[in-house]
């Protein structure tokens, strides 16, 4: 294991220092936080991430600025499949201590991740929909059999 990729007890504190991860998945990037303080909120430790547009946004007309942007979890039972998995919309606000003690996140291989969409893009309204049709699917699903 990597030290940079596991929890660590900041004794200075008492806070529980988290490696995390942003996926930004339109452009398939992510950028990785070696220490997020879990008394501070993900506003916090975005607005030093996208300081700069990334390379890969517009660096004109940056999408992805802290004020531009919402961000999300993706949530799936344990032992639950791929198309089990939920989007849950998380307050910028929002600590990240408290985000990791919500009963549907579940941390995997360690690490939490969060992924960083810009509102009111086409490209967002997608990946948004795509979790609504599977949850409406299984859903209907669900109805059909109990019958």
């Amino acid at each position: 294991n990597d030290s940079a990729r596991q929890v660590e007890l900041d004794h200075a504190t008492g806070h529980l220092l988290w490696p995390v991860f942003f996926l930004y998945p339109e452009s398939k990037e992510s950028d990785f936080v070696e220490k997020f303080d879990e008394s501070l909120t993900l506003r916090d430790i975005l607005h030093e991430v996208l300081a700069e547009p990334p390379l890969w946004d517009d660096r004109q007309r940056p999408k992805y600025t802290v004020d531009a942007v919402d961000t999300y979890f993706l949530s799936r039972p344990v032992g639950g499949f791929d198309e089990d998995e939920r989007l849950v919309k998380v307050s910028m606000d929002a600590r990240l201590g408290v985000i990791l003690n919500n009963d549907k996140y579940v941390i995997r291989d360690g690490i939490p991740s969060f992924v960083v969409l810009p509102r009111n893009d086409p490209f967002t309204t997608q990946f948004i929909d795509r979790y609504r049709k599977l949850r409406q699917a299984q859903e209907a699903a669900s109805t059909s059999a109990s019958k």
